[in-house]
């Protein structure tokens, strides 16, 4: 019994740092694709003028949707939408996340993150931003 627990202590103080590692490097590998496509956008960015709010009316057509694939028809730098925070979030991010992953980042929060609209309205003075550089402006 006890070189039972002594051999399972020993596998965890070397199986852990190995878990670790394996976790730290998805990590890494994630930032620089996410750091990739942020510098290949522009870098930091801002809207020149925006209003944000939150809409107990009726839902309010989008100038475009928010994904985080590349789908997009220029809009003029104009940004219309109406959608709840967790939609913002994955767009400004460009994540596409598994229900897991969905799950783990906002099973822990109040429904209205995911329930409740918040309408934007923003305008940028570049004429045809990409999608990616209105990304790094929200």
């Amino acid at each position: 019994m006890r070189n039972s627990l002594f051999a399972l202590l020993m596998l965890a103080a070397v199986a852990r740092p190995v878990v670790f590692g394996v976790r730290y490097a998805e990590v890494i590998a994630a930032q620089s694709v996410t750091e990739d496509w942020q510098k290949a956008a522009g870098g930091k960015m801002e809207f020149e003028v925006a209003s944000v709010r939150l809409n107990l009316g009726s839902h309010e057509p989008s100038t475009f949707r928010l994904s985080s694939d590349d789908a997009y028809t220029p809009t003029g730098g104009l940004l219309i939408a109406d959608y709840p925070l967790t939609t913002y979030i994955e767009f400004a991010y460009k994540l596409s996340l598994t229900r897991e992953q969905w799950h783990t980042m906002y099973g822990h929060l109040p429904n209205w993150v995911q329930t409740d609209n918040y309408a934007i309205h923003a305008r940028t003075d570049r004429t045809d931003p990409t999608k990616d550089q209105m990304r790094l402006m929200m």
